[in-house]
């Protein structure tokens, strides 16, 4: 049938009606509708995209092909030799580092949890920043500030705007209006920014910000379900994400532990790391039974401990003591060294976190990457 629109043509929309129906015979019909159903030749891929469809809705549309297939071991073995070493992601801190084999790893999700006001942004906010420092991009989503804050915050820690009223090109990126968000939205901004952007991690402030208001079900479940969506996430694009979290509510003097993270057990199993943080408090007079109003104490010492509780990759577990400078967290050594007026020695620092060579060179290390200053 020499008159009837080719496949090439019809695919691309390049006919009119004429071409299709130039005699209006039931064969051309006969034959347009054989390459409707043949799917061997055509797929929905190839149709052409209607006219007003925007890229993002496209990309949005794409479904992942799933591997059904089942392997045999030895076949994966050999896979898995032959790919390369995948560099891991620093924390910012060498400490941290230690415990984890060098750093995160695409494809991990890790919770930091602690209690309200206790530095769990400020926290991921210095990582983010020491990693920026070091050419690691990062991506956040902070549904708790605005971002003139998360902004403010980060300046506080440019040496480079201290010195010379310039922000520093650092490669830390965040949407400044969250209103919405979702976890498809969240997936689709993820992706753009690792494949665009550079980012290898993600940082999510926080938890129940993506917890639907009004939900009625078991709340353990949906949140549960909610952990589990951000680590097939993180597996699917291969990325790290950072999942802050809050812990219930604890006595006073209670530390947190494993079995703190608020409303669900699941934030634990389904994730490869926990990282717990608490201000340390100070012993006040337990003998002082009437408080008069008249005593100025301080409620917590300088010190915030950021404990490892849950590690699934090599099981390491252990404890840091980080102080306060500037809005940015260092290891407590390093603390106090910025923290003594002269800048010459280090006082009182515990044998346990780490020796005074040890502070003068990370001192020196860090310097030169314009970590440290006073106000």
């Amino acid at each position: 049938m020499d008159n009837i629109v080719s496949k090439e043509k019809f695919l691309a929309g390049d006919y009119t009606s004429n071409d299709l129906f130039p005699d209006k015979k039931k064969d051309n019909l006969k034959e347009l509708k054989s390459l409707l159903d043949s799917p061997s030749d055509l797929s929905v891929e190839e149709f052409p995209v209607p006219t007003g469809v925007s890229n993002d809705l496209q990309q949005a549309m794409k479904e992942d092909q799933v591997d059904s297939k089942i392997y045999q071991y030895n076949e994966l073995a050999k896979i898995v030799k032959a790919l390369p070493d995948e560099p891991k992601i620093t924390s910012g801190f060498d400490s941290l580092n230690e415990a984890l084999d060098g750093g995160f790893q695409g494809g991990e999700l890790v919770i930091l949890s602690a209690a309200t006001k206790n530095g769990k942004t400020t926290f991921c906010q210095t990582m983010s920043y020491l990693q920026a420092v070091k050419g690691v991009n990062s991506l956040w989503f902070s549904l708790e500030m605005s971002w003139q804050e998360i902004t403010r915050k980060f300046l506080a820690m440019d040496i480079d705007d201290v010195i010379t009223q310039v922000p520093a090109n650092l490669g830390i990126f965040y949407m400044i209006d969250n209103r919405g968000l979702n976890l498809k939205t969240l997936e689709i901004k993820a992706k753009e920014a690792r494949d665009k952007l550079g980012v290898k991690i993600i940082y999510i402030d926080h938890l129940h910000f993506l917890l639907p208001l009004g939900e009625t079900k078991n709340v353990s479940f949906v949140i549960g379900g909610i952990v589990r969506e951000v680590k097939q996430i993180a597996v699917k694009l291969n990325i790290t994400i950072v999942l802050i979290a809050h812990t219930k509510k604890l006595e006073t003097d209670a530390r947190p532990d494993i079995n703190s993270l608020r409303d669900s057990s699941f934030i634990a199993q389904e994730s490869d790391f926990v990282f717990l943080m608490w201000r340390e408090r100070l012993d006040l007079d337990k003998k002082q039974k009437k408080y008069t109003g008249l005593e100025e104490e301080d409620i917590y010492s300088e010190a915030t401990f950021v404990a490892l509780e849950a590690n699934r990759r090599n099981g390491k577990t252990k404890r840091w003591k980080f102080g306060l400078v500037n809005d940015c967290f260092h290891e407590y050594g390093t603390y106090l060294y910025i923290k003594n007026e002269n800048g010459t020695e280090v006082a009182n620092i515990e044998k346990k976190d780490t020796s005074q060579e040890d502070t003068k060179k990370e001192i020196k290390k860090n310097t030169q990457m314009g970590m440290f200053r006073k106000k």
